[in-house]
């Protein structure tokens, strides 16, 4: 985990738009947390980003006692965001850094393809020394994205970014799949779709999967617990009920398509690519199959 942020503190000097500052959280403070799901939403939607807690607005630690936060358990934050996205997004990470001697709590944040939308107002009261009554952090029915260092209310250049990040992912998809059509056996055809305007589109699943499951999606649910319990040599025994559960709390169905193939008439085929995903998954964490049960159960 601390090898994805190797470097980052040295480098910081300034918020950016995939790079947010807090120099304190207290948790048991209502705009503390209506302040930081905010800007894990807004980070997320624009593509991920970084949260560094316990760092001043110069780039320096603040020196605030990070413990409670590290502390933090992931599937409460998870818990915390669905009560005002309706959303249980788990696509984050808290790890521990240190800059001169000082304790940093980084929240590592990545992106969705779907933007969440806040169902619920951010509200928290005023303290009575600011003349109290109640603020409103982020608005129900807006969805937030970063504006260079501030988390705002979307507008159309967002959302062109939002399409152009998907598209992006769906080319690489695409051409993905097209290595995988280039190994293909004799007796297999793949054949791209053209368009109206002359320029090949995205094919689906359907255009080229059809034709290579077995190459590129040679496991059925069975077979992938077999070779997970395999490579975990005895340190971890899943069973379906996991790889289930995984499906649903990740969408694997709809968002990785190197990982899962379904034709008309036939079962689930998944890639090695797939096994090879659930085993560096638990290597990062060990209870990651615990946390996803839970997550199913609790929808």
């Amino acid at each position: 985990m601390s090898g994805e942020f190797k470097g980052v503190l040295n480098r910081m000097e300034a918020k950016t738009t995939y790079i947010d500052f807090k120099d304190k959280f207290d948790i048991d403070s209502q705009k503390d947390w209506c302040e930081i799901v905010k800007n894990i939403v807004a980070m997320a939607n624009s593509g991920g980003g970084i949260m560094l807690i316990g760092i001043g607005d110069d780039g320096m630690p603040s020196g605030s006692d990070v413990t409670p936060v590290l502390e933090i358990d992931p599937a409460l934050l998870t818990d915390r965001i669905a009560a005002y996205t309706g959303e249980r997004f788990s696509g984050f990470k808290i790890t521990e850094l240190n800059k001169g001697g000082h304790r940093i709590a980084a929240l590592l944040i990545q992106n969705v393809s779907v933007p969440m939308v806040f169902i619920k107002p951010g509200t928290y009261d005023i303290d009575d020394v600011d003349g109290g009554g109640q603020q409103t952090a982020f608005k129900s029915g807006a969805m937030y994205f970063r504006h260079g260092a501030r988390s705002e209310p979307g507008n159309s250049s967002d959302m062109t970014n939002v399409v152009g990040r998907e598209l992006e992912r769906l080319h690489r998809s695409w051409f993905s799949g097209i290595e995988r059509a280039v190994k293909t056996p004799a007796g297999y055809v793949t054949q791209p779709t053209a368009t109206m305007n002359g320029m090949a589109r995205m094919p689906s699943q359907a255009n080229y999967g059809a034709a290579i499951p077995d190459q590129a999606y040679p496991y059925i649910q069975k077979e992938v617990v077999h070779h997970v319990n395999e490579r975990l040599s005895g340190k971890k025994h899943i069973t379906a009920h996991d790889t289930l559960c995984v499906r649903r709390i990740y969408r694997i169905d709809e968002s990785k398509p190197q990982f899962y193939y379904k034709s008309k008439f036939a079962s689930v085929q998944y890639s090695e690519e797939f096994v090879d995903w659930l085993v560096e998954r638990y290597e990062d964490d060990h209870l990651f199959f615990e946390k996803t049960r839970e997550q199913y159960r609790a929808r």
